[in-house]
């Protein structure tokens, strides 16, 4: 018996919608982060190789890898200096800490490749801006990535107006910076008005 085409089609859409929410269902594979040198960047603070609870802290040995502030290896047990887990897939762990303070970990498969830039531990010293906007009210520029460029040694000191900040977002306006950063570890804000002058730490 032949179907009327109404139904078929309306068959079909149910079909592709189940599919489709099947999909939105499925839980996104876990991230590594290969990708070109520099694609990741690591403070190092542990490393472990192994599966369950059978795994070897090897922090030293990966340490040891790291060439012109790169790590770029494959997971192995060659690489990693033995099998804590003989017969089962096993993992590295990379403990990491961001520019923020907050710690990370990049998880790879084994048989992945490392590839990411690694930084010793005087590399987060120093102001990291998280968040600058510049303007009044609603005319507002993220000027992020123009304040953390003058950031040297450190420090950051600048005088607060258009020319420092990239322009004027609402002219004839008085105009505010505020931001969020990082020092040592910890997280502050402020705002300063035009014509004030910025001095951190």
């Amino acid at each position: 018996m032949r179907l009327p085409l109404t139904t078929v089609s309306g068959s079909l859409a149910l079909l592709l919608l189940f599919q489709a929410l099947a999909v939105a269902q499925e839980p996104a594979p876990q991230q590594f982060p290969g990708g070109p040198p520099g694609s990741a960047v690591c403070q190092l603070a542990r490393a472990q190789w192994g599966a369950g609870h059978q795994r070897a802290d090897v922090t030293q040995r990966v340490q040891s890898m790291v060439r012109g502030g790169q790590l770029n290896f494959k997971v192995n047990n060659t690489n990693l200096g033995g099998d804590p887990a003989p017969g089962r897939t096993k993992s590295l762990s990379l403990m990491c800490q961001d520019w923020r303070g907050h710690g990370n970990a990049f998880h790879y498969r084994e048989g992945d490749y490392v590839n990411m830039r690694v930084v010793g531990s005087d590399y987060y010293r120093g102001v990291r801006v998280l968040n600058a906007t510049w303007g009044a009210g609603y005319q507002t520029w993220n000027v992020t990535d123009r304040v953390n460029s003058m950031v040297s040694g450190g420090r950051l000191s600048f005088k607060v107006n258009n020319t420092n900040l990239g322009g004027d977002p609402a002219q004839g306006a008085h105009k505010r910076l505020t931001m969020s950063w990082v020092n040592a570890g910890r997280q502050r804000s402020h705002t300063w008005r035009e014509g004030d002058y910025v001095n951190l730490p």
